[in-house]
């Protein structure tokens, strides 16, 4: 899950002598996130998206 960063904080945990990379406290945590903020609703968030340029540029469109 942190492919990207895993080494990166893994050198850094290393200096300061705590727990190690991939071990199960990475997937707990991974857990309890995803249930504290929920998924995105991608499709959602797209349809607001729209909203807001359909909006700017109706706007620009008609000016003021």
């Amino acid at each position: 899950m942190l492919e990207n960063v895993g080494e990166s904080v893994q050198a850094c945990w290393d200096d300061a002598g705590k727990i190690n990379m991939g071990e199960e406290w990475e997937e707990r945590v991974f857990s309890q996130t995803q249930k504290a903020h929920r998924e995105i609703d991608l499709a959602a968030r797209d349809r607001a998206n729209r909203r807001i340029l359909e909006a700017a540029t109706e706007d620009k469109v008609s000016g003021p």
